[in-house]
């Protein structure tokens, strides 16, 4: 009779296999399904003799076999991998797609409105009033064709400033959305242990009630989007537990969730923070600076996975700050700005040398030497207390020039240059403050201002052609329009002499001006434009590097398309495997059919030819 249920059991086995096989058919098109295999194993033996010493070995009677279990087919490797390079191919994505946006933004679809059109029209204004120097029209046309210059130049740059918003908005979009990623890692932690709890069998052994691998599936599926936002690690612990690391510092352990936080700062930017090692100040802020999420200061690189995630990838593209042309060179704008701030309280103290100025002027000096001193220039007098670090009868000295330059040039590479948005908008700020300075200057020094008084005889910004929206802002996009009294009037230009004769001479320091190739996009280049040049330098820098951006991204794609097939072969279904399968249990199903009818023909025989 005991035969009967050793072809049972196979009938059960047999059946469970097939139930696994079409759960593998039906969800051969779900995102993140695992296929599934079932283990089988014998049942317990019952031993027949065990202390004869004419049988050797021991005999057995098997009593069938039995499910084990239904275990999931992946590859930790194969994970590892494609979701590094899922995530690299993520991160150069959104680099590509920054660059192509901010190339469309300086093209300009529409010709006529475009930024190109606006400065040459710029020009061809200058070259006009080259040629009739005091004629009204070409006056008129000089100083309409600048506002237009502005104007245009505004929209540029303030279509990059929206992209950057945008940016922006996602940095925060994806923090919380890798917040509730990890709260449903933690959860499902939870259900999965719960699920998979060992306990004792009849026969004490230890053993699974079950392998939640539908759970398993989702949990999968969302360290695999988690790992296309940021650079993870993973590992599950004995217990089940899917442990996950963010940049190397723990985001979910068993079921614990250390969310990251947003410090939004003056310009409205986001900066993701560890919550838990952010330190609270005594005046209630927070100082996040030993709690950043991302160490933007390291070089961007595959060999030390610097270039992992979308969400880096939105900081690096977006920056930390909207560019300005002193980004190009910030130490020695703001060593200027200070030593300028100091020579003007100077020279009103040695006119008026009351206790107020003199006071003004030796703290705009302790200032400037408190700079120098912070940001380890040469001192001038390193003997003296406190020490010099700045000569006020000569100056800065060469090595501190030459060490100003360097220090220039380690910050644009380290805090500009790979931010995408901060450094276009600072070399297309370059190329407006140069055009604006250079103009102010010559029309300045030739007296060309709304009361007729030279730069050198009164302060300029109220008098020029060019003013200041804020004084203190400087000579930038969005900070400078054109004088409304020569909008008014346009004459204020007289061009003439004062021998009542055209300015010749003025209008061709214009021309030299426009023609003069002393401009160059940033520091780490020696290639030198004029201003009608600079402009198309920088469209065709941003273009090759739209261009690289999209080669890497193709090939980065092609390593994780190849990642991803070499994973997809193990854990992915084949609707032509599972067939296979389904026709093998199929034909075990059928041949424990006849096993059982044979048995069962057996049994009907002997009771036929024994039976009473």
């Amino acid at each position: 009779m005991g035969s009967l249920y050793v072809g049972v059991t196979g009938l059960q086995t047999s059946s469970n296999s097939l139930n696994t096989v079409a759960h593998n058919i039906s969800n051969v098109n779900t995102e993140g399904y695992t296929r599934q295999q079932i283990s089988q194993k014998d049942r317990t033996y019952i031993p027949l003799s065990l202390n004869n010493p004419d049988v050797p070995l021991l005999k057995q009677l098997g009593l069938g076999v039995q499910y084990g279990e239904t275990r999931q087919v992946r590859d930790y490797f194969l994970d590892k991998t494609y979701r590094t390079e899922s995530g690299r191919a993520a991160f150069y994505e959104i680099s590509s797609d920054a660059l192509m946006q901010i190339e469309d933004i300086l093209k300009e679809a529409n010709e006529d409105e475009a930024f190109s059109g606006a400065l040459s029209d710029f020009w061809n204004s200058i070259q006009e009033l080259a040629k009739d120097p005091s004629g009204s029209v070409t006056q008129g046309l000089f100083v309409s064709k600048a506002q237009t210059l502005l104007d245009r130049a505004a929209e540029v740059y303030n279509g990059i400033k929206d992209y950057q918003n945008n940016l922006n908005r996602q940095i925060k979009d994806y923090v919380e959305k890798i917040n509730e990623y990890g709260h449903e890692l933690a959860k499902l932690n939870d259900e999965i242990v719960k699920v998979e709890a060992k306990i004792k069998n009849a026969n004490g052994i230890t053993d699974n009630i079950e392998n939640a691998n539908d759970l398993r599936d989702r949990r999968n599926l969302i360290v695999d989007k988690l790992a296309e936002l940021v650079n993870i690690t993973f590992e599950e612990d004995s217990d089940g537990f899917m442990n996950v690391r963010i940049e190397y510092t723990d985001f979910v352990q068993r079921d614990t969730v250390y969310e990251i936080g947003l410090d939004q700062d003056e310009y409205g930017f986001y900066t993701p923070y560890w919550k838990t090692n952010a330190e609270k100040r005594d005046d209630g802020t927070l100082d996040i600076s030993k709690a950043l999420l991302f160490n933007l200061k390291r070089p961007i690189s595959s060999s030390i996975n610097t270039d992992i995630g979308k969400l880096k990838s939105l900081m690096v593209s977006r920056g930390d700050k909207y560019g300005i042309s002193d980004d190009l060179h910030y130490y020695t704008s703001e060593i200027e700005k200070l030593e300028g701030t100091y020579k003007a309280l100077k020279a009103e103290s040695d006119l008026d040398p009351t206790a107020e100025k003199l006071a003004k002027t030796n703290a705009a000096l302790q200032e400037l030497n408190d700079f120098l001193s912070e940001n380890k220039f040469s001192a001038a007098d390193p003997t003296a207390t406190p020490p010099v670090f700045y000569d006020v009868t000569n100056g800065l000295t060469e090595d501190q020039k030459t060490q100003m330059t360097n220090k220039d040039k380690e910050y644009y590479d380290t805090w500009i240059l790979p931010r995408t948005c901060t450094n276009v908008e600072a070399e297309f700020d370059n190329l407006i403050h140069g055009i604006v300075v250079k103009i102010s200057e010559i029309l300045g020094e030739a007296g060309y201002t709304a009361d007729g008084k030279s730069w050198a005889e009164e302060p300029y910004q109220g008098n020029g052609l060019f003013t200041l929206v804020a004084e203190s802002e400087g000579y930038h996009i969005g900070n400078i329009s054109v004088n409304t009294k020569f909008l008014q009037m346009p004459t204020l230009l007289s061009f003439t002499t004062e021998s009542g004769e055209a300015d010749y001479a003025t209008a061709e320091k214009l021309t030299e001006a426009f023609n003069a190739e002393e401009y160059v996009l940033n520091p780490d280049l020696t290639q030198k434009s004029n201003f009608l040049n600079y402009y198309g330098d920088l469209v065709e820098q941003v273009t090759n590097s739209s261009s690289v951006a999209r080669t890497l991204l193709d090939a980065q794609n092609a390593t994780a398309d190849a990642a991803r097939d070499a994973r997809e072969q193990i854990l992915g279904v084949s609707s032509d495997e599972e067939l296979q399968f389904m026709i093998t249990f199929q034909n075990a199903y059928n041949a424990n059919s006849r096993y059982i009818t044979t048995i069962n023909t057996m049994l009907e025989s002997i009771i036929q030819t024994f039976g009473v």
